[in-house]
């Protein structure tokens, strides 16, 4: 049975609008899918945070082309304590297999700011913000899906997440995906995340009876 996905009509007015207002997108965006990359507004992402209910995430959260990655900075709450948190991300690999899901980031500019003469600005003042992956792996609770920390580097397996590993559909498309598609690079321009593909058709046959299996 088809899937079918019903998008709002204000969404897509929304979409409309925002097309018609960008000309520059639809020419860029139909370069880039002419050398198999895939164009992603800012714009966008900025609107996907907003999806996000209260209370589940940061009070505050932005997004913005910080060429060759995005900015992202927010603020958070912890134990009554605002505190602002910054820094730049690059998107350096993604790997795609039947069994993992692995992107890799690079984390810059770190920068996290607590209110003067509070606990949390005296704690702060005792970080290496240099060195991001070191205070990742003192998390008590580090996440299963954050598979390496060192450094500035950060390696991520959504695989790790249940939801999206006991998922069949995901898993057919990653087996069917794998070996044929691959990921080359991701990068933000002024106003834009560019997704570059690679595609090797004389996988294809091994990952249909992958996906099959699946």
């Amino acid at each position: 049975m088809p899937v079918r996905i019903r998008i709002p009509e204000h969404v897509s007015r929304a979409g409309l609008s925002w097309l018609l207002t960008h000309p520059r997108f639809v020419v860029d965006a139909t370069r880039n899918a002419a050398q198999f990359g895939a164009t992603i507004p800012v714009d966008l992402l900025r609107w996907l945070t907003t999806l996000i209910p209260k209370g589940k995430g940061p009070e505050r959260l932005a997004v913005s082309a910080a060429p060759p990655g995005l900015r992202v900075d927010a603020t958070i709450n912890v134990f009554g304590t605002r505190i602002e948190v910054g820094s730049d991300v690059t998107v350096e690999a993604v790997t795609i297999s039947p069994d993992a899901a692995r992107v890799e980031i690079r984390v810059s500019k770190l920068s996290v700011v607590a209110p003067p003469d509070s606990p949390a600005a005296m704690m702060i003042q005792a970080i290496d913000l240099t060195n991001p992956g070191a205070l990742a792996n003192m998390m008590p609770n580090r996440p299963a899906f954050l598979v390496e920390a060192a450094g500035d580097r950060f390696v991520f397996d959504l695989l790790k997440v249940p939801r999206i590993a006991g998922n069949r559909v995901v898993r057919r498309a990653l087996a069917a995906l794998s070996g044929v598609v691959g990921v080359k690079s991701i990068r933000a321009a002024a106003d834009a995340v560019v997704v570059s593909f690679a595609f090797d058709p004389r996988a294809l046959p091994g990952a249909l009876s992958r996906a099959f299996a699946a």
